[in-house]
């Protein structure tokens, strides 16, 4: 179908990828098929197929390989998955970010939900209870931030 731009086409296509630092999954698996065929690639013949930096590649597999037990020649072997990247990938992005404050304080979290659960207090009375008797928290939190934490089931509280 495509004659004469397929060649432009892809070129920004790699330039496009260039510039976003992340690499897919298909990348990955492009990557892990490439070092284990029988003539290993290396890394600067494996970034310039992907069309991305050698140091990203490097990187990459760098974090990415571990050690497993080869039976036959009774070493362990540096191997690099693309599974297991994509997986550690995606539980950095999970957690990463800035915490909620009452996940930093387990004292206040305990003590809402104990007040909310056990003596069916509503976030308006903690909260006010909390400010009325000076209470020693990292944090003195209004009830909206309550009703904001049991919404974002940061609580151990059924809305």
């Amino acid at each position: 179908m495509c004659q004469n731009n397929c060649n432009i086409i892809e070129a920004e296509n790699k330039e496009e990828r260039k510039r976003n630092s992340r690499l897919s999954y298909e990348e990955r698996i492009e990557i892990e098929s490439m070092l284990r065929r029988r003539k290993k690639m290396k890394v600067t013949e494996i970034a310039k197929e992907l069309g991305r930096d050698k140091s990203v590649v490097s990187r990459e597999i760098n974090r990415n390989s571990y050690l497993k037990w080869d039976e036959r020649t009774a070493t362990y072997k540096k191997v690099y998955s693309a599974g297991r990247a994509q997986g550690d990938y995606e539980n950095k992005r999970k957690n990463a970010g800035r915490k909620s404050a009452v996940s930093k304080d387990k004292k206040l979290k305990q003590y809402i939900e104990d007040r909310i659960l056990i003596d069916k207090w509503s976030p308006e009375e903690v909260a006010g209870y909390i400010k009325k008797h000076d209470m020693k928290f990292e944090i003195q939190p209004s009830f909206q931030e309550i009703y904001y934490w049991i919404e974002m089931k940061q609580l151990k509280i059924k809305s």
